[in-house]
């Protein structure tokens, strides 16, 4: 018996390390190689590379001397020579800063850092996925509770009227922020501090 579930945790083992995402070189070429329950395994081949300088840096990211790649994508505007990751979603380069394989319109890649899930910022905006929201300079806390998709901006008093639990943490604050809501998650802007909020 011990025999049988040592063969079968072997077995599965073995399955669960064939299916991984990633880069794979096939004759010769590259591919990016990914799985889903939708489709199963889907390889796609990188077209337009560099092969003599093309280098994986990690699952989600690759490049050559003139650009970089995110899921086997062409990042656009990416520069090879410069390209930096960040994280295993947002990365940069001497004069852009990309989420997935799209450019941040605007964004500085000296200050850009990255607060949480897909919330970012850097010396002139606040990001939520790839769209900037302008702040005041004095904004330099801000904190994220969810990782969500979807992009809404509203006033806080609409929030709360969607929200009536949260009165409570609202009651001290003077001057009522805006509030961005990416899904579930939510950014408090106002020109002194940013509010972290938990349900």
């Amino acid at each position: 018996m011990k025999k049988l579930n040592l063969i079968l945790i072997y077995t599965i083992i073995l399955i669960l390390k064939g299916c991984h995402n990633g880069y794979t070189k096939i004759k010769n070429e590259w591919y990016y190689v990914e799985y889903n329950e939708a489709t199963g395994k889907v390889t796609k081949k990188l077209n337009n590379i560099d092969i003599k300088t093309f280098v994986v840096l990690n699952e989600y990211f690759a490049k050559d001397q003139y650009n970089a790649f995110y899921k086997g994508r062409l990042i656009e505007n990416s520069n090879g020579k410069f390209f930096k990751i960040i994280d295993n979603k947002y990365s940069k380069d001497k004069h852009h800063v990309f989420l997935f394989n799209y450019s941040l319109p605007n964004a500085d890649p000296n200050s850009f850092y990255v607060i949480g899930g897909l919330c970012a910022k850097d010396s002139n905006f606040v990001y939520i996925g790839n769209i900037p929201f302008a702040v005041s300079s004095k904004v330099n806390n801000i904190k994220i509770i969810k990782k969500g998709s979807k992009i809404t901006l509203i006033d806080a008093n609409e929030f709360l009227k969607h929200y009536p639990k949260l009165y409570d943490n609202f009651k001290k604050i003077k001057h009522k922020p805006k509030v961005i809501i990416y899904d579930n998650s939510v950014c408090l802007i106002n020109d002194k501090d940013t509010i972290k909020i938990e349900n």
